[in-house]
């Protein structure tokens, strides 16, 4: 069908399944009864996601070190 914005699929075994469609593909894991938005925003990339999170880890790491060192300045 072309046009439409509503699709139901009836009958599938959980699992994961690849939907294509207007020259595109979605990985889709079912796990019961889902909608999902194929015309919403894009995901945000896997590798930047795990960059983001890497940097983000760091600078609290950092930030945690930082505050450490000041105590320890305050104390001796």
């Amino acid at each position: 069908a072309s046009g439409d914005d509503e699709y139901i699929f009836r009958g599938l075994g959980w699992g994961e399944y690849t939907l294509k469609a207007g020259g595109r593909s979605w990985d889709v894991l079912v796990d019961g009864d889902d909608t999902i938005d194929l015309a919403g925003k894009t995901a945000m990339p896997v590798g930047i996601r795990r960059a983001l999170g890497v940097i983000m880890i760091l600078v609290i790491n950092l930030a945690g070190m930082a505050i450490i060192v000041r105590i320890w300045r305050r104390e001796g």
